[in-house]
């Protein structure tokens, strides 16, 4: 199983390594529900943004590639002011 600091350091390596120009301000990521329908999602409240990915995909069986493009895709999504 994966756990909360794999996901921190995938999160950590992908903003570092495809999204340096972009400034990280209070943002976390965190395993969040068992979606049939979501990989994830981006929400803000009170100045801070969350990054939530389906638990679903702490297990091993689902490739690491989805959660990669997933976490990238939540990022483009904070970049852009979702």
């Amino acid at each position: 199983m994966r756990d909360d600091e794999w996901l921190e350091t995938r999160f950590n390596q992908i903003w570092q390594l495809f999204f340096p120009d972009v400034e990280k301000k209070n943002i976390s990521i965190r395993w969040k529900g068992k979606w049939k329908n979501k990989f994830g999602h981006i929400t803000s409240k009170q100045g801070a943004t969350e990054i939530a990915i389906n638990k679903f995909f702490k297990d091993i069986r689902v490739p690491e590639e989805v959660i990669k493009v997933t976490i990238a895709h939540e990022i483009v999504h904070y970049f852009h002011g979702f």
